[in-house]
């Protein structure tokens, strides 16, 4: 991802084990859309697609401990410098790429539209320079522990729980509109302040492996419920801001803490983390278009390998176009 010059053993496994995650998510995507839950294939691409939820929050997460850093400078002027037209040098390329590639119509705002909106998981981009142009507001709260805590508890509450309970069938009890108008105000920027927490506090996190276990186990049995019960499958619990989901990146981040060192393989994916996010939809889509088609517990993990090695092969090249290679991968 953006702004990877800190090194840090284990923002790198995050980095690396997220980019895979990504992958497996949108591998297992059409088969989650398209299937019955009460097919027990479709329970095969939930737990797939459940496991993997946590890999963008860590993605927020990393950049918020790398932009609240205290011992990093970082300003308005650089922000808008430096930080942003890195994002939009990365974006744009990428962005009419896949325009081109998926464009259905031939008029003009056929291309245009999506070009500025970008291709469906290139939302991210968007959602990070809206964290990096805050990141000034944001770096005084977190030089304030208490008040930098207040702001995870805010997040939790009306981007996390309150959702969820207003997501519930039954009675509107909580209103919605009000929910989602609250949800908006504070959203990703409880991954962010979460990622500058738990990447200083002095006492790293005992038992994360059993959040994890706890966050992803409640994705993947709730959804299944949830959308057995309601006959058709039912997103509410991969939202990456809901608890289940907020539990297992807290985990996951946790657990990486604990181990600093990270191998060369780790080291690979996470300095190419950018481009692989970026161009494995191309290589998903391909598959799509002319892979060999089997039962889902074989295809997804097969999409999600052949995403990876074409993935990550296309960013070790392109990152090597000097002068602008280290912008797209």
């Amino acid at each position: 991802m953006p702004e990877t010059s800190t090194r840090i053993g284990y923002f790198d496994s995050l980095r690396a084990w997220a980019a895979v995650a990504v992958i497996l998510i949108h591998a297992a995507a059409p088969e989650w859309g398209s299937l019955p839950p009460t097919d027990p294939q479709w329970q095969v691409v939930n737990v797939f697609d459940g496991m993997a939820r946590w890999s963008v929050p860590v993605f927020f997460m990393v950049s918020g401990a790398l932009f609240l850093d205290p011992a990093r400078e970082v300003t308005v002027d650089s922000v808008y410098r430096r930080s942003l037209p890195r994002l939009a040098y990365a974006f744009l390329p990428w962005s009419v790429f896949y325009a081109l590639l998926t464009r259905t119509g031939d008029g003009v705002g056929e291309v245009l539209r999506p070009i500025v909106i970008g291709h469906d998981h290139m939302w991210f981009l968007w959602a990070l320079a809206g964290l990096y142009a805050a990141t000034p507001l944001l770096r005084p709260i977190a030089a304030n522990r208490p008040l930098a805590r207040y702001l995870v508890h805010l997040g939790l509450v009306v981007t996390s729980a309150l959702p969820l309970l207003a997501a519930i069938p039954g009675p509107d009890v909580v209103g919605l509109p009000i929910v989602t108008a609250m949800q908006f105000s504070v959203g990703y920027t409880l991954y962010f302040m979460l990622g500058h927490l738990l990447a200083t506090t002095r006492r790293p996190m005992r038992l994360s492996w059993l959040w994890t276990v706890l966050g992803v186990a409640a994705t993947i049995l709730g959804t299944s419920l949830w959308s057995v019960l309601s006959g058709a499958p039912v997103h509410v619990l991969y939202e990456y801001l809901m608890p289940p989901v907020v539990l297992a990146s807290v985990g996951v981040f946790a657990a990486a803490r604990r181990h600093r060192h990270a191998s060369g393989l780790v080291r690979l994916l996470a300095d190419h983390s950018l481009g692989i996010y970026l161009s494995h939809m191309a290589f998903l889509l391909l598959y799509e278009a002319v892979g060999p088609k089997t039962v889902p517990i074989l295809q997804v993990p097969m999409e999600t390998v052949f995403a990876l090695a074409c993935s990550l092969a296309l960013a070790m090249v392109v990152k090597r176009i000097p002068r602008v290679g280290s912008y797209l991968a």
